[in-house]
Parts: C-alpha cells; structure tokens; sequence
C-alpha cells in the first residue's frame, strides 16, 4: 500500500511540474512500494497460549523460523500458559538464524503450577506409521515436535499426548520430539529436552517397526511435512552431527520405544559420529552417547511400554 502523504505530494508535484522533485518522489515511493514488512528478531520474554503474543506454538515457530533471534540479546523465552491446551503436530522448527549458547531459544511453563501443565495434543498426522526399520530410507515421520536442524532450543515441563481419537495408523503420532537434520553437515545441536511428559499409542507398529517412540534423533532429512528420508555418511562433516543435546527428568508413556538416539553412518575414525549427547536426570545417573559409553553408530534405546528415566 502506498503512504498517503507521500502519494498527495507526487500530486502536487504532478501538478507543479517541477521534474526534479517529481523524480525524486517517484523514487521514493518506488521504494516504499517494493519494499517489504520489516520484521525485529526476537528477544526477550513472550507468551504462548490464550491473549498471549502467540496462541499457538505453531505461531511461534513461524515466528522464530522466520525472524530469528537478536544477537546478543541473551536469547528469547516463551511462556507458555499453564492449563492451556493446544491441539497441534507436526510443528517444525528449523534451524534459528542468531540461536546460539549465549542467545538460546527456551519453551517454559508461564507459572510451573503442578496441576495445570500445559498440553500439546496432536492434531491428526499426515503418514501412515513407519512400516519398515526406524532407520530405513523413505519411512514416514509424524512427530508433535519436530527440531530439523535447530540447534540451543530447550522444551521444559511441556506435556505431548497423542489422543485416543487419533485410531489408525495414518492419525496417529511416531514420535513425541523428533530431531532430524536438512543435510549430513547440518545437525541438531546443544537442545534440551526435561521435564517433560509423553503419552503415545503403542498400538501404532507394524512388523520390524518401531513405531511409537517418545524422543528420537535421527540421521535423515525431512522431505515434507509427514516424510524424511536417510542421509548419507559420505560427505558428512561434523557440523552434521546431531550433538550436546541433553535429555533429563523426562516420562515416557505408553510407548514401544522411550528414547531412540541414531547418528550418521560413517567410517574410521568416525569424527562424523554424534557426540556427548546425555540420557537423565542432571548430577545423577546418565549416559553420554555415542561417545563415552561406545563411540559407534549403533542404535540406542532406552525402554519399552512406560519409561521414565533414573534419577
């Protein structure tokens, strides 16, 4: 839209003849045309929840997918409001221009009231479960919360359910918290996930699947919403490593596997690995994965049916 008062002295000087200020105005107000909205990065507090400067997480993403987050600021918190509930899946958060240590992305609930925690339950997902291994090229991937690539984001005291009425496989949730990377030099780094709760469906798996999973970290790329596909070892770099995330104090229900931690195939002397990622409570009982407990690829797991992890 064009300024009105700008607009009334292009008249004017249409009207005037005066070339060189007609030609400057007409430069001005082609600027003003091509020119786009001007969006700050975020800092700060912000709310998440009813009357709140987002009432959806997914407006959030969207936020800080497209705005990022102010350098040197000390990062932005989202408050997100106790009892509120929010039916939402498959929201993506890429990785945040300007997210570093020092300037983190934190979700947390607005007054920590026992009682009232806020609820994410999931909309209906757009794939059916995963069909094949956990692993295998091309399988599908509903999750609630998807970190593609995001990196010093962390989720406290936040409660995932994926409900009864969504009853079929195509409905139905694979994940809680998925990490997932856009290449093999672009992983998920430095996230934390704690106190949080996630109720799945068990019932969601098929043969060699392993469907219904609380947290994963994957080696693939997400395609589109709904889809990802394996990434290759060759080319990886370390940046590729999905590394430094931490999961404590976090229940895991109603699920066929609580924690399921994969990284990159790669060869000797496996700099590509993920590294010091750690599995439970803060000053108590963990493990570093990947790296200290065995530097190799395998596949960890952590639990089956309810899951909680050690204090």
């Amino acid at each position: 839209m064009s300024n009105p008062l700008h607009f009334g002295q292009l008249m004017a000087a249409l009207r005037s003849g005066t070339r060189g200020r007609l030609v400057a105005l007409l430069g001005l107000l082609a600027a003003l045309l091509a020119g786009g909205p001007a969006y700050a990065q975020l800092s700060g507090g912000k709310t998440i929840g009813p009357g709140g400067d987002y009432t959806t997480f997914g407006a959030a993403f969207a936020a800080l997918n497209t705005q990022g987050v102010a350098v040197g600021s000390g990062g932005v918190t989202f408050f997100v409001a106790d009892g509120a509930i929010f039916t939402e899946s498959n929201l993506t958060l890429n990785q945040v221009a300007g997210a570093s240590a020092a300037d983190p992305v934190s979700f947390l609930r607005d007054n920590n009231i026992p009682a009232s925690p806020p609820i994410i339950n999931a909309a209906a997902g757009l794939s059916t479960n995963i069909g094949t291994t956990v692993s295998a090229a091309g399988t599908n991937r509903d999750a609630i919360i998807i970190l593609n690539g995001a990196d010093y984001v962390t989720f406290d005291g936040l409660v995932l359910n994926d409900p009864v009425g969504n009853a079929t496989t195509t409905p139905q949730m694979e994940y809680g918290f998925l990490l997932l990377r856009p290449s093999n030099t672009n992983g998920c780094n430095g996230n934390t996930i704690q106190s949080c709760t996630i109720t799945l469906q068990k019932g969601n798996v098929t043969a060699a699947s392993n469907s219904a999973i609380g947290i994963a970290s994957l080696p693939q790329t997400l395609t589109t919403i709904g889809t990802a596909t394996l990434l290759s070892g060759t080319g990886a770099s370390a940046a590729g490593q999905s590394s430094n995330n931490v999961f404590y104090a976090n229940t895991v229900k109603n699920v066929n596997t609580g924690i399921y931690l994969l990284g990159l195939a790669d060869a000797t002397p496996y700099a590509n690995y993920d590294q010091n990622n750690v599995v439970g409570a803060a000053g108590a009982v963990y493990a570093s994965l990947e790296d200290v407990v065995q530097k190799v690829r395998d596949t960890q797991r952590w639990g089956d049916a309810d899951w909680a992890e050690k204090e």
